[in-house]
């Protein structure tokens, strides 16, 4: 089943509310198109059918669209958020090789004082 088929949730509904409403603030699209567009979103079945009720309006800041409408939010787009990543699986990789060589020169002692 394609992705953008399923079946659009409240929450798709609360965000494409959210952007049509911030369209209207902004001046970006009219008030009757405005009413328009929420009635067509109450009616919408799937995603596909929420992407295409806003892919015509002028969008002034792309970063901040939701990701499930084919966009990224400013930390990952940017890159931030996939350094932190890198930084945190590093900072995991040292730990667990610290933890490794510890126990590894702790078998080696408990080993010698059995043997003495």
């Amino acid at each position: 089943m394609d992705a953008d088929a399923a079946r659009a949730s409240n929450a798709d509904r609360r965000i494409a509310r959210g952007r049509l409403a911030s369209a209207r603030r902004q001046g970006r699209i009219d008030s009757r198109d405005y009413r328009r567009r929420r009635q067509e979103v109450r009616r919408a079945e799937s995603i596909v059918d929420l992407q295409t009720l806003l892919w015509d309006i002028p969008n002034d800041n792309p970063g901040r669209d939701h990701w499930r409408y084919g966009r990224w939010r400013g930390s990952v787009r940017d890159g931030r958020e996939l350094e932190i990543q890198r930084v945190v699986g590093v900072l995991f990789l040292i730990g667990s090789l610290v933890a490794t060589a510890g126990f590894v020169y702790m078998g080696i002692v408990l080993f010698n004082v059995w043997l003495k």
